[in-house]
């Protein structure tokens, strides 16, 4: 990953913002396709809200679509 996607070093970063579309990309070198896995929409109803957790001491991170 390059320091462009790097959102954790944006100093001042919003911490609520308005996400109308949610993509997981897997860039790892493991069984699953390479590339984009997953793409929703909240225009197309695919979810209303998104809420992220760090659990585990910050070595999980799990996404909570509403």
């Amino acid at each position: 990953m390059d320091n462009r996607n790097d959102y954790n070093s944006i100093p001042n970063q919003p911490i609520e913002v308005e996400i109308t579309r949610l993509e997981v990309i897997n860039h790892a070198k493991n069984d699953h396709p390479i590339g984009r896995i997953l793409t929703l929409y909240k225009e197309l109803g695919d979810f209303k809200s998104i809420e992220l957790s760090y659990q585990d001491g910050k070595r999980t991170l799990k996404i909570f679509l509403g």
